[in-house]
């Protein structure tokens, strides 16, 4: 099972990454409305200090995609997980312009959103709640019979991670708000889910 912490922002946030080892870590990129965020320059600095073992995937929503592709291809990060209004049509011209995998996300509100999903040519899909970040789960029996891999998002914290496991067959685990204390990442719950996805 992979595990995924998204929303990492100072350095002491990739000390613990580095320190719990997750499969990935996740920086919210240029996206003021969300605390979470950071800026290109900050980016760089943080993904120079994060443990080779890791991969440090970028959120995106709605940035150019020359912008996306550029980063990648620096190795600034290694994937590309693309949420807003980008389509098919972004998703492939993406593609030509990196060969990096492309991670979408969609919000689950209906079994419409998940055919969408399934048919996606993103690398990895990202099922989440309709309003990411906030600590909400979405319905999960609308992915009972979902058949393409996928990372599970959209409330994950220490009593619904075990559940989801119980439940559910996600590829992988992504966690934001539930590892944080007030708003900033707390290194105690990074450590204990990771250890709760890793050690299922």
């Amino acid at each position: 099972m992979k595990v995924k912490i998204c929303g990492i922002r100072r350095p002491e946030d990739v000390q613990s990454i580095n320190q719990s080892k997750p499969d990935y870590v996740g920086f919210i990129v240029d996206f003021p409305k969300s605390h979470r965020s950071v800026s290109i320059e900050a980016l760089q600095n943080l993904t120079s200090q994060v443990d080779s073992s890791i991969e440090k995937v970028g959120v995106f929503v709605d940035t150019p995609l020359e912008v996306i592709a550029d980063l990648l291809n620096q190795s600034i990060i290694d994937i590309a997980q693309l949420h807003g209004k980008q389509d098919e049509n972004d998703i492939k011209q993406l593609k030509e312009l990196t060969p990096k995998p492309i991670w979408k996300a969609f919000s689950v509100n209906s079994n419409t959103d998940l055919r969408e999903a399934e048919a996606s040519s993103a690398d990895l899909v990202l099922l989440d709640h309709e309003s990411g970040g906030t600590g909400q789960t979405f319905d999960w029996s609308l992915i009972q019979d979902f058949n393409r891999p996928y990372l599970l998002a959209g409330g994950m914290n220490e009593i619904t991670i075990p559940r989801a496991l119980a439940e559910l067959k996600p590829y992988g685990i992504d966690v934001s708000s539930g590892v944080e204390t007030n708003k900033f990442k707390d290194p105690e719950k990074i450590e204990r889910i990771v250890r709760m996805i890793k050690h299922d």
